[in-house]
């Protein structure tokens, strides 16, 4: 009946034949398109032999490789289809088949835009297709090329999980999800999905099209890069739902004529992770608290997008804790890996190694605030104190240093008297301006460029509305150091701003340390003043003595005087505050690597590896320790995933290199092709030396080291790196450490 209408049989005649067209392995065939003597129209395309993917995931989730290699031949098939201007719109399992013979088809194409009428009514009925709708056609907006890849990541999430991305009881309840929620990672649906896979997986669904691949080939490109699983990650299992074990009770809420009652969802996912430093402890039933973790707080007003405001209370009350020096409180990064977790509190406590945890939950109605906290003892679960605040939030601050003292006194941590004073400090805030902190707080925990710039407009905002909020200009200047660490220009501007909000934080907070941390960066990565970034970073310390940060940029400096041990002891113990950290694990990959403790980097790195599933992350520093063994195919299988090998044909120059010339020649092959690629990208030419010097070329290494002066590379101090050993008694070595200022009885 849909072609009743003349316009639309014209529209699908055009795209039938647009379709018919695509010549590639990975689309369905058709021979012709045509109308019989009644006026039916009909498409006669090729027969295969085999099944639909639908039928497939009927007997259960793929295993991973197959999953991956039918993902990279829809995406050929798209990318085919892209090129021609022929968008699919109705990707999903039974639109894909599988002939007897392996090989992938994809059905139907051209056909989705008839189907645009199609009306959501009862389950059932289009359930099948709602369930792989981007949001933009759950919308009923335009749609693109980026809708079908939104659609194969639903595709290739199911193939992985055996579930869709979405769920609900009705059609109304999966068009909800899709819009406003976020779908459960799969690393937490299956064992042994590596962490690329995931990320891949999660930028196809992102809601916004601009955010997600932008071209079939780019998707096809990084499939081809995931590693492939080992054959214990392809017998891995999926993890069948769980109900949480912490559960929250529902709250009603009566406020301005207004009655609500929020009921808290069970989650179904369960993160799997221990942790990373094996923090595994006893525990003594009566034994006096020093240490806790408080877990992600609940959000209670059933919406996501209220994620921000939650997740951001739940940082701020994390600050006011830390002004307790008595405690060692761990960091927000590692106490996020426990969201929605249904691990019991023993379980987590002793991951973490502390001795209590707190739990808490938060629901805002209008400009008031409701915040329930409970204080539970680790080692048995015993709950030792629970309180429910009620504020307006012009008051939210003086509600979490409330909550922090009460949280001092029922483990009976004593306060010194300045503690004290700046846990009961009378502070208010204007709503709109706390909201728009919290908003910059989320963007500035993202670490990338697009999300450093969001994060600097509201902070901005919030300063031009409030020039007193300390804690506003100290997150201004934590952009800019970000800005500078992922190559924001220019690098003298951004470290000028940073310097000057961190001097107005102590004209307004003295007790703020933080201030101390981005002038202690500022010196390390700019001025290249150590003893200047040792003492900021000292104070620092002394005022929060959690500060992970400040323990990073202290442990730096010990690396410019050579003292490596205690740079060591400073980012383990960072780690001890945030074990989940993947910036706080680097930091001891690098101290290690500068101690020259190859054996131990290894293990290190081997081990984040199996915790995170990423069998890429650290591996500069896990080839550099194989290369200074002599190990030379361990090192050149870490080589590979360096930008020469991730390009196709570089990385068959080095493999060539490597065969013809041992592991000197594939790491010349990596240094010339960096040496190139500088031409058009800002690289660091530190990094560019240090290849050139494992490589042996001495003249190279020094025509890249000249060059790191006029560049200002900021983490200049990795010319103690071992790859420079060689070279140390050159007197041009000796005259570039002295011109940039290192001691002259540093470690080397």
């Amino acid at each position: 009946e849909l072609t009743h209408d003349p316009e639309t049989k014209a529209r699908f005649v055009q795209e039938a034949r647009a379709a018919s067209a695509l010549d590639h392995n990975n689309v369905c065939t058709i021979f012709e398109i045509g109308e019989t003597d009644d006026g039916q129209m009909f498409i006669a395309m090729a027969c295969y032999e085999g099944e639909t993917l639908k039928d497939r995931l009927d007997r259960g989730p793929l295993p991973l490789d197959e999953a991956m290699s039918m993902a990279q031949d829809i995406a050929r098939g798209l990318a085919k289809a892209h090129e021609q201007e022929i968008v699919h719109r109705d990707i999903k399992p039974a639109n894909i088949f599988i002939t007897r013979d392996g090989l992938v088809k994809i059905l139907d194409f051209g056909l989705a835009k008839l189907s645009t009428a199609t009306q959501v009514t009862k389950v059932g009925s289009t359930l099948g297709t709602v369930a792989y709708m981007s949001p933009e056609q759950a919308q009923g907006g335009d749609s693109d090329h980026r809708t079908d890849l939104w659609c194969l990541g639903s595709v290739l999430y199911e193939m992985v999980t055996g579930r869709t991305p979405f769920q609900g009881d009705h059609e109304p309840a999966v068009i909800y999800a899709i819009l406003h929620e976020q779908p459960d990672p799969v690393t937490g649906l299956r064992t042994g999905v590596p962490m690329e896979l995931e990320r891949l997986i999660d930028r196809c669904l992102e809601k916004a099209p601009a955010a997600r691949y932008q071209t079939a080939e780019d998707l096809v490109s990084d499939l081809g890069r995931v590693q492939q699983p080992s054959a214990t990650e392809l017998r891995s299992k999926v993890i069948p739902p769980k109900t949480p074990l912490r559960r929250r009770r529902p709250w009603v809420v009566v406020g301005g004529g207004l009655a609500a009652v929020l009921v808290v969802l069970g989650l179904i996912w369960s993160l799997n992770v221990g942790n990373v430093r094996g923090l595994l402890t006893g525990g003594d039933d009566h034994a006096p608290i020093r240490s806790l973790a408080v877990l992600p707080f609940n959000n209670l007003m059933a919406d996501a997008e209220q994620d921000y405001f939650v997740d951001g209370l739940h940082e701020s009350l994390l600050t006011e804790l830390s002004k307790i020096g008595s405690l060692r409180i761990i960091s927000r990064t590692s106490a996020m890996y426990y969201r929605d977790t249904d691990k019991s509190i023993p379980e987590i406590a002793r991951e973490l190694d502390v001795d209590a945890l707190v739990e808490g939950s938060v629901l805002r109605v209008d400009n008031r605030v409701r915040i329930n906290a409970q204080l539970i003892r680790g080692s048995n679960d015993e709950h030792l104190w629970a309180e429910d605040y009620d504020r307006d939030l012009t008051d939210i601050l003086n509600l979490l240093s409330e909550v922090a003292r009460t949280i001092a006194g029922e483990i009976q941590v004593a306060l010194t008297p300045r503690q004290q004073e700046r846990l009961t400090t009378e502070r208010t805030i204007d709503p709109d301006v706390y909201e728009a902190y919290l908003r910059g707080l989320h963007h500035l925990h993202k670490f990338t460029e697009r999300d450093a710039l969001e994060g600097r407009r509201f902070f901005e905002q919030v300063i031009a509305a409030d020039p007193n909020f300390a804690r506003a200009h100290a997150a201004l200047g934590g952009i800019d150091i970000v800005s500078c660490i992922l190559g924001g220009e220019p690098v003298q501007d951004l470290f000028a701003s940073a310097r000057a909000a961190a001097l107005r934080v102590l004209e307004l907070d003295p007790d703020l340390g933080v201030a101390h941390t981005i002038l202690g960066f500022v010196e390390l990565y700019f001025n290249w003043d150590w003893a200047a970034a040792e003492r900021e970073f000292q104070q620092a310390l002394a005022l929060d003595p959690t500060d992970g940060d400040a323990l990073h940029g202290l442990a730096s400096v010990k690396i410019v005087y050579g003292q490596y041990d205690e740079s060591v002891e400073l980012v383990m113990r960072a780690c001890k505050y945030d074990p989940y950290s993947y910036l706080r694990n680097v930091a001891v990959w690098v101290s290690l690597m500068f101690a020259r403790e190859h054996q131990r980097v290894i293990t290190e790195v081997e081990q984040w590896r199996a915790f995170s599933g990423n069998t890429h992350e650290g591996w500069y520093f896990i080839f550099n320790a194989y290369f200074a063994l002599g190990r030379d195919e361990d090192a050149m299988v870490e080589l590979r995933h360096s930008t020469a090998g991730r390009d196709s044909v570089a990385a068959l120059v080095m493999e060539k290199a490597f065969a013809d010339q041992g592991i000197l020649g594939a790491v010349q092959v990596n240094a010339e092709y960096l040496a190139d690629l500088s031409q058009h990208e800002a690289l660091n030419p530190l990094s560019i030396a240090a290849y050139f010097a494992r490589a042996g070329d001495e003249d190279q290494t020094f025509v890249w080291l000249d060059k790191i002066i006029e560049g200002r590379v900021l983490t200049v101090y990795f010319l103690h790196q071992s790859a420079f050993d060689p070279y140390r008694a050159d007197h041009r070595f000796v005259d570039l450490m002295r011109q940039i200022g290192f001691p002259e009885s540093d470690g080397d």
